[in-house]
């Protein structure tokens, strides 16, 4: 399992000369199967940058594309409407939520509603399907997903994707509370090889933001002990972290524990069958 970061960012993307190293795109990530096969979680702003390879791929490439929604806030679908593809009659998209497909359907052709977009979402020319997820497992090629939803305003869910001995865990958006829900957490991360997670704040921040729906790093290592999780990346960084502060974050991290990693725009994370560890490289794309 291949697992590559279109984008890292929360909330807005960011640009400029601090933001090179770690990226400045929204969330968008890719996960790769063993045979070919792959899915989208999001769609922010990250998703523009599959367009070089499509584009220098096409003829050999099936136009279809599986976007698995953490939520609809903005930064997670911002990216869909200027994305290439939706606009070409070859493409096929399914959506996926655990939300009503009628209400998927409903929401997303709000994005691109008058005012706000000139091309209604109906008129773009790609196949469309929308699909309810439920809390039975589901069965995508190679892949086995479940989700669980999250402690965040207006709703949001986490997903554990898995293929042969490997499960990777995505949390975007998660508040956590000391509860059941935090409880329930961990259990769905129980002994996942790697989990993704919503580190937008430090902790002198969270206490001044307690409702806004995020979460630390610190307490992804929480969970990651608790789990007994392989890997732990931290991610859906705030637009206000330049990479000096993730860095020194990360650092901070690694103190306590030596697996954890940054996300980065164009990294790809490798689950290796039958082994604990996983490595990171890069595709070249910055």
């Amino acid at each position: 399992m291949l697992i590559e970061f279109l984008g890292v960012r929360g909330t807005v993307p960011v640009s400029g000369r601090k933001f090179i190293y770690y990226g400045g795109e929204t969330h968008c990530l890719r996960i790769i199967s063993k045979n070919g096969g792959e899915i989208l979680v999001d769609a922010g702003t990250g998703i523009r940058r599959l367009q070089p390879e499509i584009n220098l791929n096409l003829r050999k490439r099936k136009l279809r594309f599986n976007i698995f929604f953490t939520h609809f806030h903005l930064d997670h679908v911002i990216g869909l409407p200027f994305f290439e593809p939706l606009y070409w009659p070859e493409a096929e998209f399914n959506f996926y939520s655990p939300w009503p497909a009628g209400k998927i359907k409903s929401v997303l052709s709000g994005l691109m509603a008058a005012p706000y977009f000139p091309v209604p979402f109906r008129k773009t020319a790609s196949r469309k399907n929308f699909y309810q997820l439920k809390q039975s497992r589901l069965r995508l090629g190679n892949f086995r997903l479940r989700f669980l939803e999250v402690n965040h305003p207006g709703g949001a869910f986490a997903y554990r994707i898995e293929e042969g001995d490997k499960a990777l865990v995505v949390v975007t958006d998660h508040e956590p509370d000391g509860g059941q829900a935090d409880q329930e957490l961990v259990e769905f991360c129980r002994r996942a090889s790697c989990l993704v997670y919503d580190s937008t704040y430090t902790e002198t921040e969270f206490e001044r933001k307690r409702g806004w729906g995020h979460s630390t790093w610190k307490n992804g290592l929480k969970i990651m002990k608790e789990a007994g999780v392989d890997i732990l990346v931290l991610s859906h960084f705030s637009p206000d972290y330049d990479d000096v502060t993730i860095t020194r974050l990360l650092r901070k991290a690694r103190l306590e524990y030596r697996k954890v990693w940054a996300a980065r725009q164009g990294y790809i994370l490798e689950l290796q069958p039958g082994k604990s560890l996983s490595k990171e490289r890069n595709r070249g794309r910055k």
